[in-house]
């Protein structure tokens, strides 16, 4: 039974820079690792919630609209727009610690 991976995509077998729409598949790739990157973090957070270490979770609109910002900016920018300026200081620390796990890039709090 074929399920969405098997999908043969216009272009498929013929070299680099396969075309699906306006994206490469290469582009679609690097998107749904940037979304698994931001799912990791939000599910850090709530983990974090859940512990006691943090006083605001992560929601999934936080997720959503952080991911609709320039793909220029998804940084650290982003997320203390949709997030960790609801987070107090000492909390902004372990986001920004919990950023860096995700995304393998080291930011400052604020």
């Amino acid at each position: 039974m074929a399920d969405r991976h098997d999908a043969q995509l216009p272009g498929a077998g013929y070299g680099g820079g396969h075309r699906t729409g306006s994206l490469t598949v290469e582009q679609i790739e690097g998107e749904h690792e940037i979304v698994r990157r931001m799912v990791s973090l939000a599910g850090l957070t709530r983990a974090a919630f859940a512990a006691g270490e943090l006083s605001t979770v992560m929601s999934p609109r936080t997720v959503i609209n952080w991911h609709r910002m320039p793909r220029s900016s998804v940084g650290l920018i982003c997320i203390r727009l949709t997030f960790l300026n609801r987070c107090d200081d000492a909390e902004r620390v372990l986001v920004a610690e919990l950023y860096q796990r995700c995304f393998g890039t080291d930011v400052e709090p604020t």
